[in-house]
């Protein structure tokens, strides 16, 4: 299996897209604190536009999405999203990220730790961009989890 990272996504992937995002049986884990998020930043909405799906969150400017797919067997699965924004010269922040359950910690792929690849990935795009120095995650065990770039 080979996980592939992309800033595009087709509008056939919506449905999946949707599950990773507002039902993913996942987030029951982290409820409070994805309510505190949607609060303080806004909810995210899938815009279908030119055959490609785009997340906005209505009230930020520049939010980034990174997308990660399986290739198994020649088929292509949507199986992580991630949400995130320059916040000032120094920060990129995390405001979700949803993965398949079965690409979950407690998911038979738990084993390609797809959460730590997301943020891996993050963290390759985040050095090349001047200025910045940490990655900020908001879900975790109560503090902000810093990773430096």
């Amino acid at each position: 299996m080979e996980i592939i990272f992309s800033s595009r996504i087709g509008k056939e992937y919506k449905d999946d897209l949707e599950e990773l995002l507002f039902f993913n049986p996942q987030q029951i884990k982290i409820q409070s604190k994805l309510i505190e998020i949607i609060e303080k930043y806004g909810s995210p909405k899938i815009l279908v536009e030119d055959n490609f799906l785009h997340v906005i969150i209505e009230d930020l400017q520049d939010v980034q999405t990174l997308y990660a797919f399986a290739k198994e067997s020649g088929t292509i699965y949507l199986v992580g999203v991630m949400i995130y924004l320059r916040i000032n010269t120094e920060v990129i922040l995390v405001l979700h990220l949803g993965v398949s359950e079965s690409f979950s910690n407690v998911g038979e792929y738990a084993n390609q730790m797809l959460v730590a690849k997301l943020l891996l990935r993050l963290k390759e795009i985040a050095k090349k961009i001047k200025g910045i120095k940490s990655i900020e995650v908001l879900y975790g065990q109560g503090e902000i989890q810093k990773i430096k770039v």
